[in-house]
């Protein structure tokens, strides 16, 4: 299983861990657990606003802007094919694989 976070935008480029434990838990877990911690919005619960610190500038006090936020991507490990979650980190448990 593997993390992948691309900070394109905020000029870190992408970044990937392989996580051979990995399948089965939440994403919420699996960020942090592979070196990413999440940072959430204080008044949304759950809404990540910041991963690994970034972007810096954002207070993390209300939900960011429509068109600035942290997608959530996952795949079945076996399709190669990603898909866009339509839950929070918290919700969403990642396959063996994925």
């Amino acid at each position: 299983m593997s993390v992948v976070v691309d900070f394109h935008e905020l000029g870190g480029g992408l970044q990937q861990v392989c996580d051979s434990g990995g399948g089965g838990q939440k994403a919420s877990t699996l960020f942090p657990d592979n070196g990413f911690p999440l940072t959430y919005v204080q008044r949304q619960p759950g809404f990540v606003c910041r991963v690994s610190g970034e972007p810096a500038e954002d207070p993390c006090v209300n939900t960011p802007p429509a068109d600035a936020y942290w997608g959530l991507w996952w795949s079945d490990g076996e399709s190669g094919t990603w898909s866009y979650s339509s839950t929070g980190a918290g919700s969403l448990t990642i396959p063996e694989g994925g």
